[in-house]
């Protein structure tokens, strides 16, 4: 491959991708709305372009083959900012990815497109959405967008649900928790099957036992830091990303039945 173009490259999730994509093509093109995002890496360049403005991003995604748009506002915001940077936004990257004949957008959606749906509900890719916010709405919006442009105009798009790429703190980021490595496969898989038509997936985790006794640990209601501290020590946790990293692909009628 021989151009991808990043958007997003400032934000948090974005920073992670930048080097990963750079071993699956020739030139990356990294790009967000702030003047600069620090040392490039080789064979990297940046571009300063706002997202709402078409005409930029038809220039930027000039003779690209994919793109991987984690642009946007990346929570909860008033209408309008929504409207602008995540609505807009996302027409201009697939009107430009047309124009331009690129082949695919990877697509950082969100499990809020789906967030209010209960919670014993099954979720998978085929539910109707339901966003909880008006950041939720725009990725609904966004998902829609590129069904009708593989529909209409064969451009391919893998829409990622993400549920929560961040450091863990709380037992019910636990159960959605995506590590950093696990999004970079993510993004990587995305990016090279062969054909995807238009795709929505779920970015979360499995469990193994000894994660599963993390998990009951942290729900405890105790000092939470001092129990793990405690284990750290312990040959079961002797790998300290069994901490930060703990990989779930989390679906909890099948926890409650290890648990059982």
């Amino acid at each position: 491959m021989k151009k991808i173009v990043l958007t997003g490259a400032a934000g948090r999730l974005g920073s992670y991708l930048r080097e990963p994509l750079l071993k699956l093509a020739d030139k990356l093109v990294s790009s967000d709305i702030v003047e600069e995002i620090g040392k490039l890496h080789p064979n990297e360049t940046y571009v300063s372009a706002n997202l709402s403005d078409l005409p930029a991003m038809i220039e930027l995604l000039k003779g690209a083959d994919l793109v991987v748009h984690f642009g946007a506002i990346g929570d909860e915001a008033p209408f309008d900012e929504i409207l602008q940077a995540n609505i807009v936004g996302a027409y201009n990257i697939w009107e430009a990815a047309y124009q331009n004949g690129v082949k695919r957008v990877v697509y950082a959606s969100s499990i809020h497109a789906v967030g209010m749906h209960k919670k014993t509900d099954f979720i998978g890719t085929n539910v109707p959405h339901r966003p909880d916010t008006y950041y939720g709405l725009a990725k609904c919006f966004a998902e829609d967008l590129a069904s009708l442009y593989w529909d209409k105009r064969g451009l391919e798009s893998v829409c990622m649900r993400i549920l929560s790429c961040a450091q863990v703190s709380n037992p019910r980021a636990v159960g959605s928790w995506l590590s950093y490595d696990d999004l970079i496969q993510l993004v990587e898989k995305s990016i090279t099957t062969q054909i995807t038509g238009f795709s929505i997936v779920y970015g979360f985790q499995t469990m193994t036992v000894q994660r599963l006794i993390i998990l009951w640990l942290v729900t405890l209601d105790l000092n939470q830091k001092i129990m793990l501290n405690n284990l750290r020590k312990k040959s079961i946790l002797k790998n300290q990303n069994l901490i930060h990293m703990i990989k779930v692909q989390f679906v909890r009628e099948d926890l409650l039945h290890q648990l059982n």
